[in-house]
């Protein structure tokens, strides 16, 4: 009889220890990765809108450029992390940057990415 109570009692604080590995893991965020790989290229004279992504972390998410430039006429909206203008390079040019999304922890996570401008002018649309 004596030599259950020590198995049962180690059970249970396996089963205890176990559950509170899985509650603090499961009470973390996830650790904050910029998930845009790969931004699409554009023309000269032609609107550019496009979505920088992230997860994990603790949301809302603050965007910046932390080194390169963007291509002349586009910015980056620090808040939502959306890249938009009307691209302005005649000469046509890879423009390399490194974004870096910041949670509200102050977690920081970077990505570098390239937008290629074809100088080609592209006609604005009349409508």
């Amino acid at each position: 009889m004596h030599t259950r109570l020590p198995i049962i009692i180690l059970t249970a604080l396996l089963l205890f220890s176990a559950g509170c590995d899985e509650e603090r893991a499961s009470g973390s965020p996830a650790a904050l990765k910029v998930t845009t790989t790969l931004l699409p290229n554009t023309f000269n004279g032609l609107t550019y809108n496009q979505q920088l992504a992230a997860t994990g972390g603790t949301q809302p998410y603050n965007w910046s450029i932390v080194s390169g430039a963007l291509p002349t006429g586009l910015t980056l909206d620090a808040p939502t992390g959306l890249i938009s203008g009307v691209a302005n390079d005649v000469e046509g040019f890879y423009y390399y940057f490194t974004v870096q999304a910041q949670d509200a922890a102050g977690h920081t996570a970077q990505a570098d990415l390239r937008i290629f401008i074809d100088g080609t002018v592209v006609p604005h649309e009349e409508g």
